[in-house]
């Protein structure tokens, strides 16, 4: 049984990766990141659009809170545990409360896509 749970999981996050490398190729396909021209030409298109974006990667799991909590909830990323493939493995925590209001972000810093992966409920 316990074999048969890990080869779901191992197949789950390729499954996630794949598609997520598929949206990666979606998104640098733009003209604004194609690197296969002259230096120039590129230092003269991130002038013009103030910057190309920078995506980040980041994948983990969940520490929920307790099924007995009411009420607002919000993930936070508690470690940052190593970088595999250009990805960023990361904890993420289930807190109680709202979500902190963040100041808009500067197009210049880069910008997260993260992947939580949540535990399934057990049955009785």
């Amino acid at each position: 049984m316990e074999a048969n749970e890990a080869d779901l999981r191992e197949y789950v996050v390729e499954s996630v990766t794949r598609r997520i490398q598929r949206l990666e190729e979606t998104i640098f396909a733009g003209p604004e990141v194609k690197f296969t021209q002259s230096m120039g030409s590129f230092r003269r298109r991130r002038r013009l659009l103030g910057g190309v974006p920078i995506f980040k990667f980041r994948k983990g799991h969940l520490k929920p809170l307790p099924k007995e909590y009411k009420g607002e909830r919000h993930v936070i990323v508690t470690k940052h545990l190593h970088e595999e493939h250009n990805w960023e493995w990361v904890e993420y925590e289930e807190v109680p409360g709202p979500a902190p209001s963040l100041a808009p972000q500067n197009p210049l810093l880069p910008r997260y896509f993260d992947v939580v992966f949540v535990p399934t409920p057990q049955l009785p």
